[in-house]
Order: structure tokens, then sequence, then C-alpha cells
């Protein structure tokens, strides 16, 4: 059943995320998301215990923000099958071809526009080098999803920090709250382990969101990967 149809009873209505951070590291990236999916129309909360942490190949991991898509890692997959030793561009092309689809059939609903709905992704993985990649797509661009790499570790820094919110655009600064949450946690734990260090920050700053913004809140949900292990949700 969908989520859709889970908490409302069989009543259609459009839902969308709004948590959703991946931390990238040069030996691990690590994706979470909150559980937490509203009405798009009302607000209201439909259900705290919905993933959009996804996998779409051994190396590659996705997080969505906004509007559900129910089609959109199917069809990539339908698109990537067979396909063995391609990039994460490669990947990205894809997806962004099944996420134009998929976007252009939600904005054709009757009683639905454009306006009315939003969409944010991020895709990170591995190349076979071992390289990590950032990319993200956004209807809000001209052309919508039009692919962006965000440039990593050229300050130096060994943790960066990608994250969108409901509120990314208003008031709430997600990257910044987890950034300080981070500091704290690094500064108050006695035991070096960047990966709980990070979940533990990621827990900290969705409770600090979720009492500006009613929208976050919920199961946390995260996933790993590694150039040598691939992907994997984790046990939280």
């Amino acid at each position: 059943m969908s989520p859709i149809n889970d908490a409302m009873g069989g009543v259609l209505v459009p839902i969308e995320g709004t948590l959703v951070v991946a931390f990238l590291m040069r030996n691990e990236i690590l994706l979470c998301s909150d559980g937490r999916v509203v009405d798009a129309l009302s607000g209201a909360v439909v259900r705290d215990d919905w993933s959009k942490v996804h996998q779409l190949t051994p190396m590659i991991g996705l997080l969505t923000l906004g509007r559900y898509l129910p089609n959109l890692v199917s069809s990539f997959r339908s698109q990537w099958s067979g396909r063995t030793g391609s990039s994460v561009l490669d990947a990205v092309t894809v997806l962004s071809l099944s996420l134009t689809e998929e976007w252009r059939n939600l904005t054709t609903q009757p009683g639905h526009l454009a306006s009315d709905l939003r969409v944010f992704i991020f895709i990170a993985g591995f190349e076979n080098t071992g390289q990590a990649r950032l990319y993200y797509l956004d209807d809000r661009t001209d052309p919508p999803f039009t692919i962006k790499e965000r440039i990593l570790f050229a300050d130096g820094c060994d943790v960066e920090i990608a994250a969108m919110s409901h509120g990314s655009k208003g008031e709430q600064n997600p990257a910044l709250a987890i950034r300080r949450q981070f500091a704290i946690i690094q500064k108050n734990q006695l035991l070096h382990n960047v990966r709980r260090q990070l979940l533990d920050s990621f827990e900290a700053a969705k409770d600090e969101l979720s009492l500006m913004d009613s929208h976050i809140g919920g199961r946390t949900f995260a996933a790993t990967i590694n150039p040598a292990r691939g992907f994997h949700l984790l046990a939280l």
C-alpha cells in the first residue's frame, strides 16, 4: 500500500517529505532523512515513518525532498538495467530523465499546478576510482532539474554537509544547525566515532528544527556508502 492510503484511509492526498542530509567524507557517505511526510496542501502530518533514503546502484544513493514521487526509483532502475562501470554522472543523467517524466505526470494532474509542488534531490556516490561525488536537482531551476555538482573538499575539510529542509528557503538553515550540533558533540564525546557523531548531530538538529517547523520530525532513516562495501541501510 502507498503511504497515502496507509495514513488517510484510502483518500489520496499529495504528500511531501521534509528533511534530508548528505554527509560526505573521503571514504564514506552517510545519507539521512527524517520520517515525517505531510499533506502538501494543508500541511497536516500524514505519517512519521517514511524514509526518503533510496538506493540507486551498489555505489550510489538518493535523497528526495518535497513531492512524493512513487515511480521515480523504479523508473530509474528500468532505464539503468544492464549497465556496469558507469560514472555517478551517468546515473544522475538517467535519473534526471525519469524525474522529468515523473514531474510531468504529477503537474498535469487535475487541480495540481507546478507552483503547488516542490521537488529537490541529492544524488551521492563513489566513482570506481573511490572519489566521492554529490549532485543535486531542483524543480526551481530554469529549466527544471538542471544537473548541478557540488565541489567537495576544496577547502581541505574532512566532512562535507549538504542539507535541505521544508523551510530551507525561509528562516531555517539545516546545514548550519547540523554543523553547530556536530561541533558540540565532537567536543563532548570521548569516543571518536565520526559516523556516530554525525548521526547524533542529525538527530539533534532534527529536534531543534522541529521546534520551528512541525513539518520536520519523526523517525530517523540512514544509509552508508563505502567504496569497498557499497550501499547499506543502517539499523537505528
